[in-house]
């Protein structure tokens, strides 16, 4: 199980095609992909044990514990690939002080 996580974890990081072995999981993880939430700073956010939980209810798609720790790995895999350390948010700060410009030209 942890070698499987591991070997479509780094799958995922080298871009390359899954084996087929893995053709469901990656099926899944798209599913649960698409409709991802994103940060407010563009960032995407992990996908969360409920968002999990509700496909599985709503597809009858049966996971067993092993098989959601599959998908958890594959998608901090492509979370780390798209930059956000998977599921740590990074801070998008500008290094600069705040000014009272500053603030009202962002806030109003």
């Amino acid at each position: 199980m942890v070698l499987l996580s591991e070997r479509l974890a780094n799958l995922i990081k080298a871009g390359g095609p899954p084996p087929d072995f893995a053709q469901e999981y990656v099926r899944i993880w798209r599913e649960l992909h698409e409709t991802r939430r994103w940060h407010a700073g563009g960032l995407p956010e992990p996908i969360s044990y409920t968002e999990i939980d509700a496909y599985v209810a709503l597809t009858r798609t049966p996971l067993e514990p092993h098989q959601v720790r599959i998908i958890r790995a594959m998608d901090r895999a492509w979370c780390e690939k798209a930059g956000t350390g998977g599921g740590a948010s990074r801070s998008q700060t500008s290094g600069s002080a705040i000014t009272p410009e500053l603030f009202d030209a962002v806030f109003g």
